[in-house]
């Protein structure tokens, strides 16, 4: 059972990022919350979606600002 405190509030989702939502920024901000028993009400509580999406975007040389691949 997943305690709904600890899910993070629904973002506003723009290309290029909106593939990490569910995966980075919903996880590791659950994750985070449930580790430390602390809902993750305000935004320095919750994970950047945009950090996953550099971290793949660097090594596959995709130019900055676009959604490929």
């Amino acid at each position: 059972m997943v305690n709904q405190n600890f899910l993070p509030p629904v973002g506003y989702q723009i290309m290029p990022n909106c593939f990490v939502w569910s995966s980075a920024y919903g996880a590791a901000t659950f994750w985070a919350a449930q580790s430390s028993y602390i809902s993750p009400t305000t935004s320095n509580l919750q994970a950047s979606p945009d950090y996953t999406y550099i971290k793949v975007e660097i090594p596959n040389n995709v130019q900055t600002g676009c959604c490929k691949g």
